[in-house]
């Protein structure tokens, strides 16, 4: 009906006047079909939506945007322009004749890869590369790339760890500590001490080539590999980070051993959100993670904890909600409120308080306080 239309009216018009008619019947089919082609081409398996970080060169005058891993937003770079002909730009799929964002393009310049860019929710930081210490604006970031432990920053305590190059997150040094069961390893610094507002942010990478393991005589064991410590009404204890053995798997945990009378007595809240990975909440081994947290003394007293960019609220504390609530220094302590201490110091490190005849071994690098929370990217 379209086509006799349009050829009845053309027989009166000048071809100049045909063409415009022309153009205005067909433009907008065109020019949807053609949009519709290129989203039709926005999930193939070689670039799932959300796995996209920073948008690539588009050349055919697409532009895509990139996600945020920290705020565990996810952008799939649906926002590009639609290119003039049939070598156009592909949405997140592979072109032949324009670009490609975020997929493996063979006619334009492929966007950055977003699992390890922080495109998805919860996606991995980026490892590997030099340092992003040199130069931060952070109040501490050790990186160990001087190839030694800086003791104008760090006091050892328990079994020296070494510095070296054997597992690294960035650069080419890290933080390796081993500890032949029972034999506490961990350095401590107070130069970022006090705090105007008695709140702080910590950073740390971490790979653990070993975790308690159960046997038939070993089934429980509760490790901690941060810990802040200070004075004020919290100072009977410090208040921990680490995780706990039980039912054969290793778990996250945020707790105190604060025994004076009226404190919180001494518990960890294990973790019980999925992990990075969607599975249920367990710590692996021969992995690079990114732990964050974040410390707020007198009178916020509350704590958070995030796990390569994903906050995990059941480890989280504040001053009424905390922990299973033991008593133990008198018959009241362990029911009042959770009250952190005025900082005046942090160590990190490894601390086991029940031994399995094993060494346990692990790597620290990339270590950053500061005011405000840093995120695994920075």
């Amino acid at each position: 009906m379209r086509q006799n239309l349009v050829v009845r009216v053309t027989k009166n018009l000048t071809w100049g006047d045909s063409l415009k008619v022309l153009r205005s019947n067909f433009r907008a089919p065109l020019l949807a079909w053609l949009f519709i082609a290129a989203v039709g081409c926005g999930e193939s398996p070689s670039s799932p939506a959300g796995l996209t970080g920073a948008g690539g060169s588009a050349g055919s005058g697409a532009s895509a945007a990139g996600s945020s891993g920290e705020s565990g937003a996810s952008t799939a770079g649906v926002g590009a322009t639609l290119a003039g002909g049939f070598g156009g730009t592909a949405l997140g799929g592979t072109a032949s004749g324009g670009a490609t964002l975020g997929g493996a393009g063979s006619g334009g310049a492929a966007g950055a890869a977003g699992m390890n860019a922080g495109g998805a929710a919860g996606a991995a930081p980026i490892y590997g590369g030099t340092s992003k210490c040199a130069g931060s604006a952070f109040q501490l970031c050790e990186d160990f790339e001087s190839g030694m432990l800086d003791t104008a920053t760090w006091t050892v305590q328990g079994k020296p760890p070494v510095v070296d190059g054997d597992h690294v997150a960035r650069g080419t040094h890290a933080l390796h500590l081993t500890d032949p069961s029972g034999q506490s390893t961990h350095i401590t610094e107070k130069k970022t001490f006090r705090e105007p507002d008695d709140t702080y942010y910590g950073r740390l990478f971490i790979y653990f080539k070993s975790l308690p393991t159960p046997t038939a005589a070993f089934t429980y064991s509760h490790w901690t590999i941060l810990a802040a410590t200070g004075d004020g009404p919290g100072a009977g204890g410090e208040i921990r980070f680490g995780g706990q053995m039980q039912n054969g798997v290793n778990r996250w945990g945020t707790g105190t051993d604060n025994q004076s009378p009226g404190a919180t007595g001494d518990w960890t809240n294990i973790d019980q959100d999925p992990a990075p990975d969607g599975k249920p909440s367990h710590i692996p081994v021969d992995t690079w993670m990114c732990i964050e947290w974040m410390h707020a003394g007198p009178p916020t007293n509350e704590t958070k904890i995030w796990w390569d960019g994903v906050e995990h609220p059941s480890i989280a504390t504040t001053l009424t909600e905390h922990g299973t609530k033991l008593a133990r220094a008198k018959p009241t302590a362990g029911m009042g409120d959770f009250i952190l201490p005025n900082f005046t110091a942090l160590w990190l490190g490894w601390t086991a308080y029940q031994g399995g005849g094993e060494t346990y071994e692990l790597w620290m690098d990339e270590i950053a306080i500061d005011h405000s929370r840093i995120g695994c990217a920075n």
